[in-house]
């Protein structure tokens, strides 16, 4: 089974190296990584290039934006699995892909989950998110980590790629195609990579824009009345609503049933 790892990139010389480390350093030998830079002005090309003997693709021109990167990679990747590992992010480990990649011959999922670290590189604190559930509150309060997700190479055939006319939140939207339209996971309780805090999703100065594509992304999935239902409910239930138990009981009131 071949493992296709895109790392989309652009300036990024403060970070890219730990990155291209991780993938050098990964047991896992049936590996194309995929490098897509938007035409970087730092030493990033520099960096690059000492990495050069682990890299498959070196696509180096201006973009449109992160999510047209991404698909330049999904376009370009010959795999029969696909990871996005992003250019200030690590795996957790050097045996992560060999784990992940026999776990996918095990399954006939569209989706591979694991958990995620998540690190602020500024104040040294990390976090840890798991995706035991994904169900429609999971989709309403939070979001899925793409670098904690294996994505089978024909589920960007079947699901479409990713849409180019948002700037940070076409992740989040492809999860709900992908969901809404009867896409499948198996869940993996296991860590798989370090996202580091900051970037363009979790970065303060792009909450904004993240906060009004998100908004508009839920309006087209989700009903005013789930959205009011889900509001309301994390109003009176702020530590609970994300409680097993808790969801338990909402889809027994039919307030939680997948799409």
């Amino acid at each position: 089974m071949k493992v296709s790892i895109i790392t989309a990139c652009y300036n990024s010389q403060e970070t890219i190296e730990e990155t291209l480390r991780s993938i050098a350093k990964q047991t896992y030998k049936n590996i194309e990584y995929i490098i897509v830079d938007g035409n970087s002005t730092d030493k990033t090309l520099e960096l690059i290039e000492n990495y050069k003997y682990c890299i498959t693709k070196l696509i180096s021109e201006p973009d449109t934006g992160v999510y047209n990167a991404m698909n330049k990679g999904i376009k370009t990747a010959t795999g029969d699995l696909l990871f996005f590992l992003n250019a200030d992010d690590v795996f957790i480990n050097e045996n992560v892909v060999e784990q992940f990649a026999e776990e996918a011959q095990k399954t006939s999922a569209g989706l591979l989950l694991g958990n995620i670290l998540l690190l602020n590189r500024y104040t040294g604190e990390m976090y840890y998110e798991d995706h035991k559930i994904v169900d429609k509150i999971r989709l309403m309060t939070s979001t899925i980590f793409h670098p904690a997700t294996f994505f089978r190479k024909e589920v960007f055939e079947k699901y479409d790629i990713y849409n180019e006319n948002n700037k940070i939140a076409s992740d989040y939207e492809w999860y709900l195609n992908y969901f809404q339209n009867g896409g499948n996971y198996k869940y993996i309780d296991f860590p798989i990579s370090i996202f580091s805090l900051g970037g363009l999703s979790s970065n303060e100065k792009y909450r904004k824009i993240h906060t009004k594509e998100r908004k508009e992304i839920m309006g087209k999935y989700f009903s005013k009345q789930e959205l009011d239902s889900v509001n309301f409910l994390k109003k009176c239930f702020p530590r609970g609503i994300n409680k097993i138990n808790f969801r338990k009981n909402l889809t027994k009131l039919g307030l939680n049933n997948f799409y």
